[in-house]
C-alpha cells in the first residue's frame, strides 16, 4: 500500500485535477479513488487532493523536490492573477473558474513526442497514443504498476506501418522518422535549446518532423520552460477574441 505525505496546499495554489486534464500532459492516469498515477524521469508519482491538502508519495524514494520542480510550486500565483487582471479585467471570471492550473515543467523529450502526437487531434486520443508509446520497451514503475512516458529510444524498436495499424494515422510518419532526424545524443540536444532563446529554440525544433509552429510552441512552453511561448491555434485565439477581447494582432502568437 502507498505511504502517503502530506503538504497543506490548497486547490487554489495547485489544483492536480485541472492541471493534468488541461492538455499538458497525457500519460498520467487517475483512478477510481481520485489518484493520479504517472512517472516523472525515473520516479513514480501518486498524488491526490484531500481537501486543502496535497496527499503525495513517489517511488522507489521520496522525492518531493521532483513534484515541487515538475508543477513550478516555485511560481506565486497570487501576483501573476493581479497583474493579469489589471492588463484585462475580464480574465478574472476565467480565474475563478481555474484557480490552482498550473503550467507543468516536463521533459522536453516527452513534451516533443506528446505535442506530435496532439496534431489536429483530441486530448482523449492523444491520451491514447501516448501511453500506447509509454508502452513500447518499457516495463511498469513502482507499486501501482505504472507505465512510463513515451520516451524517443522506444520509437527505435516501431515503424510506420505498425504506428498506423495501432491508429497513429499521419503522425506515425514523424514519429518513425524523429529519432533518425534528432543526434545521437538526443538528451544533451533538447536540454541545449532550454539555453537557447526563445526564438533560437522555436526555430530548432521546426526543423523536425511533424514540428510545425503550434507544436513548437508547445515544446518550447511545456517542455523548455519558455514563458515567452504563446500556442494558439483557431480555438484559442477565437476563445481569447471573445472571452479577454484582445484585438487579433495580440492574439497571435510571439515569434
Amino acid at each position: 500500500m502507498l505511504a502517503f505525505r502530506y503538504k497543506p496546499i490548497t486547490r487554489r495554489y495547485l489544483d492536480i485535477d485541472r492541471t493534468l486534464m488541461s492538455g499538458q500532459a497525457f500519460h498520467w492516469v487517475r483512478d477510481e479513488h481520485a489518484v493520479w498515477h504517472g512517472v516523472i524521469g525515473e520516479t513514480a508519482v501518486h498524488l491526490r487532493h484531500d481537501g486543502d491538502v496535497l496527499a503525495w508519495a513517489t517511488e522507489p524514494t521520496d522525492r518531493w523536490d521532483t513534484i515541487a520542480t515538475y508543477f513550478a510550486l516555485d511560481v506565486e500565483l497570487e501576483p501573476l492573477y493581479a497583474d493579469w487582471m489589471d492588463r484585462w479585467p475580464r480574465i478574472e471570471e476565467i480565474i475563478a473558474e481555474s484557480p490552482g492550473l498550473r503550467v507543468l515543467r516536463q521533459d522536453p523529450e516527452v513534451a516533443l513526442i506528446s505535442f506530435i502526437c496532439s496534431s489536429c487531434n483530441n486530448i482523449q486520443r492523444i491520451r491514447t497514443m501516448v501511453q500506447h508509446l509509454g508502452r513500447l520497451k518499457a516495463g511498469r514503475f513502482g507499486e501501482c504498476g505504472v507505465f512510463p512516458a513515451p520516451r524517443l529510444s522506444a520509437l527505435k524498436c516501431i515503424d510506420e506501418r505498425t504506428l498506423r495499424d495501432r491508429g497513429f494515422g499521419y503522425r506515425a510518419r514523424y514519429l518513425a522518422l524523429l529519432h533518425q532526424e534528432l543526434p545521437s545524443d538526443t538528451e544533451a540536444y533538447l536540454e541545449g535549446l532550454r539555453a537557447l532563446d526563445y526564438a533560437s529554440a522555436r526555430t530548432q525544433l521546426m526543423k523536425l518532423p511533424g514540428v510545425g509552429a503550434k507544436v513548437a510552441d508547445c515544446v518550447c512552453l511545456f517542455g523548455l520552460a519558455k514563458s515567452e511561448a504563446v500556442p494558439v491555434d483557431t480555438h484559442i485565439r477565437r476563445f481569447v477574441e471573445a472571452e479577454i477581447g484582445l484585438d487579433d494582432e495580440s492574439s497571435h502568437p510571439k515569434g
